[in-house]
């Protein structure tokens, strides 16, 4: 798989019929991608020349929540991003992630579900 088509994995169904949404913005020189499951659960890739193995070509990832948050309870536990990733690492990681169990509704979500406003994860 080449480097653009991580990129253009917009749309793409995941194992499940998963949707995954993808956002994309130049940063710091490079390229983040950001993707968002229907389970809740999403992932941050980049690679730039601050990224761990950015400067060689290689994809630093990590998983987030529905925000954009980087989160210490997802696939790479409390070491939080994984890098000097392959593309194909990438997409591997991808199905992970949209293969989890729906992610909980943090605290704030919560609070506003009670107080009946909306929450992070509404559509």
């Amino acid at each position: 798989m080449s480097d653009l088509e991580v990129f253009d994995m917009g749309g793409t169904d995941f194992p499940g019929e998963t949707r995954v949404e993808v956002n994309r913005k130049y940063l710091d020189g490079g390229i983040q991608v950001r993707f968002l499951c229907e389970n809740g659960w999403g992932a941050s890739v980049i690679r730039h020349q601050y990224s761990y193995g950015g400067d060689v070509g290689l994809f630093e990832m990590a998983t987030t929540d529905d925000e954009g948050s980087v989160v210490d309870d997802g696939i790479f536990g409390e070491a939080e991003v994984q890098g000097w990733l392959t593309p194909e690492n990438v997409v591997e990681y991808l199905h992970e992630i949209a293969n989890l169990p729906p992610r909980a509704k943090g605290i704030e979500d919560v609070r506003n579900d009670v107080r009946g406003l909306p929450t992070g994860s509404d559509e």
